[in-house]
């Protein structure tokens, strides 16, 4: 009679082992996934950009006798300065401008990060403005560099050092966190400028259309 009652409760036991173990074994293979995942980059996080956010369109990268941005008093240099032009829009139409206020944020290419497959770029400007039809010109836009400018609604301080994943173009914060974790952004701008600045002479020239 014992060794009748014995036999199904060992069986039981077994049974329950093999759950218990099967389990621990499925915590830690989760557990180390995760523990990768936080040694490395995070990943982007789902689009949200809406009708009321801004966005790049019909850019353009060229030089003027022109030194400033539509929302400032624009000056007129000696020499001719490196320019990016755009127009601000929104998600939903290519024709819709936006017309609330829109802060950018100007990063230079500083090269290689110490994390492989990305770069490093760090922030050389701020400036905020109201106008749909922009432009950007600067001493700060060196010829033949690379820079990124990123357009945001919200007033939020970007970080001063950013990484670009070479790969995919996704923006990081320097501790690996997709840029849009902390700080929100609606769109971003990779250009190069060209080799041309600093060639004209802009003192006694006619009026020029700023």
């Amino acid at each position: 009679m014992k060794k009748a009652m014995y036999l199904p409760i060992a069986v039981a036991g077994l049974f329950l082992g093999a759950i218990v173990f099967n389990a621990c074994q499925k915590e830690t293979k989760e557990t180390l996934i995760s523990r990768t995942e936080e040694a490395g980059k995070k990943k982007p996080q789902a689009n949200t950009k809406t009708c009321v956010h801004p966005i790049f369109y019909d850019k353009l990268v060229d030089t003027h006798c022109s030194d400033g941005h539509p929302c400032t008093i624009s000056m007129i240099p000696t020499k001719n300065r490196n320019r990016v032009n755009w127009r601000v829009g929104t998600q939903c139409s290519s024709s819709q401008n936006y017309t609330y206020t829109s802060y950018y944020t100007l990063y230079k290419y500083a090269g290689p990060a110490t994390t492989s497959g990305f770069s490093l770029y760090n922030r050389i400007a701020t400036f905020n403005c109201t106008n749909p039809y922009m432009w950007y010109a600067s001493s700060l836009l060196t010829n033949s560099s690379t820079f990124i400018l990123i357009v945001s609604d919200l007033s939020t301080a970007l970080p001063t050092s950013i990484h670009e994943q070479i790969s995919t173009g996704y923006l990081y914060d320097t501790g690996g966190y997709f840029l849009s974790t902390y700080n929100y952004y609606s769109d971003s701008w990779k250009f190069v400028t060209g080799t041309s600045a600093g060639t004209v002479n802009c003192i006694n020239k006619e009026p020029i259309d700023l």
